[in-house]
């Protein structure tokens, strides 16, 4: 029955790996969730990318309606 006390020091090492083992494991999953976030985010600007910039050149003025409505059929694939 000797062999199978804890001491209070093997206790506290115990207690102390589980806490580190749960911390790891919440910051593997934090930053799974981030690259993951990231990587849909930048895929998301990248297709919008050429739709802003023609609605930018619109408001601007720099093209009229007609041109505008031809490069937004060019961009859909029509």
């Amino acid at each position: 029955m000797n062999g199978m006390m804890m001491t209070p020091f093997s206790m506290m090492l115990m207690c102390f790996l589980i806490f580190f083992a749960l911390l790891c494991l919440i910051a593997f999953a934090g930053g799974t969730v981030y690259v993951i976030i990231r990587q849909l985010m930048k895929k998301s600007r990248v297709e919008d990318n050429p739709y802003m910039l023609l609605n930018e050149l619109f408001v601007k003025g720099i093209i009229n309606e007609d041109e505008y409505k031809q490069r937004q059929r060019i961009l859909r694939g029509k």
